[in-house]
């Protein structure tokens, strides 16, 4: 069974494209970690993918639109798996690809996340939008949480420490 094979299996196709990019051009893979500065980094190599091909429009909704970098089919570098399995062997094990992930602190790492979706005062602006519509609600329908209700740094660590 191939690299890709296994890797297709043991995670979610969806997990893979979203959490790995890849650049043929460039000859690099790099496997995001949140809070790590993903979006800044995966900015930096979308932007010079776009501006290599000549995609004015492009580059401008990178730099401009927060969360765009995050909507992976949208952006000018292929998914993992839209490369044939020969390919897909070559980034995750063969040589001449550049490798690269970051790592952060966990402390500050989750003092980060919880500052970004529970403590950013911009996302609670309206509690009527955060009920109605806001990304947000999900995080906290998952947690079995209104949408008006505030964690403590000390819950949002309890439920981070208790997960799977």
């Amino acid at each position: 069974m191939s690299t890709r094979n296994r890797l297709l299996k043991t995670r979610r196709r969806q997990d893979l494209n979203y959490h790995i990019v890849v650049s043929d051009r460039l000859k690099l893979l790099y496997m995001t970690t949140p809070k790590v500065a993903c979006s800044n980094i995966k900015r930096i190599l979308f932007f010079s993918e776009a501006k290599y091909r000549g995609s004015e429009h492009l580059m401008n909704q990178i730099q401009n639109k927060r969360g765009v970098v995050h909507k992976m089919k949208d952006m000018p570098l292929p998914q993992l798996d839209t490369y044939p399995d020969v390919q897909v062997e070559e980034f995750l094990s063969g040589n001449g690809i550049f490798r690269f992930s970051f790592v952060r602190n966990p402390y500050s790492r989750i003092l980060s996340a919880f500052i970004d979706k529970f403590e950013n005062r911009e996302h609670f602006n309206k509690i009527e939008d955060l009920q109605r519509s806001h990304p947000r609600r999900k995080i906290y329908q998952r947690m079995g949480f209104p949408a008006s209700k505030r964690l403590s740094l000390a819950e949002f660590v309890e439920i981070v420490a208790d997960e799977e």
